[in-house]
């Protein structure tokens, strides 16, 4: 089962509004719903990660979603794409 994109969304939009608790509930739900393979723990762990960050709010230098302009859509494309091309890049994974 593919992971659901509608639970992936809610759980950005809560991360975005600093609704934490609802959020850690939402991933919950998300890892319920996720078949125990490594890339969905890889992608859960991300997930989560970005959570920790969000949730920090310290700006760490070394964050990349800290620094994440979500209203720029030419950025946000552009670092889809290049997440895409490592995703197809057999070396990383």
């Amino acid at each position: 089962m593919p992971v659901p994109s509608a639970l992936v969304t809610r759980f950005f939009q809560l991360i975005l509004n600093k609704q934490f608790a609802e959020a850690e509930r939402e991933l919950e739900r998300l890892k319920q719903k996720m078949h125990k393979t490594e890339w969905n723990r890889g992608y859960f762990r991300a997930l989560y990660g970005m959570l920790l960050v969000r949730r920090s709010n310290n700006n760490d230098s070394y964050a990349f979603f800290a620094k994440l302009d979500l209203n720029d859509k030419e950025a946000l494309q552009a670092y889809r794409r290049e997440f895409l091309n490592h995703v197809k890049n057999r070396l990383h994974g």
